[in-house]
């Protein structure tokens, strides 16, 4: 089996301010193209820069991902992914 080197990235989850909920917080920040090899130094800082934030503001809701994108899009349901902490 062989990558087709089609990758997605994406962020997302719950923000507050001043301790109000005030929804999703969303980003899209796949590489250009949807190319792994279009991963240069900027685009890599770039996406530790988000996944800084996703820890430091997420609270563990929501989600990070970067991965095949073939992957990414087969997922059927990603609501309940960024739900299933409800049901503990």
């Amino acid at each position: 089996m062989t990558a087709d080197n089609s990758v997605c990235a994406e962020f997302q989850y719950m923000g507050f301010r001043d301790g109000i909920e005030i929804g999703w917080v969303h980003s899209d920040v796949c590489p250009p193209g949807h190319e792994i090899n279009n991963t240069d130094e900027d685009y890599r800082k770039m996406i530790h820069a988000c996944l800084d934030e996703w820890l430091d503001k997420s609270d563990g809701s929501g989600y990070f991902f970067i991965g095949d994108a073939k992957f990414y899009t087969e997922i059927d349901n990603w609501e309940e992914i960024e739900n299933w902490k409800d049901e503990e």
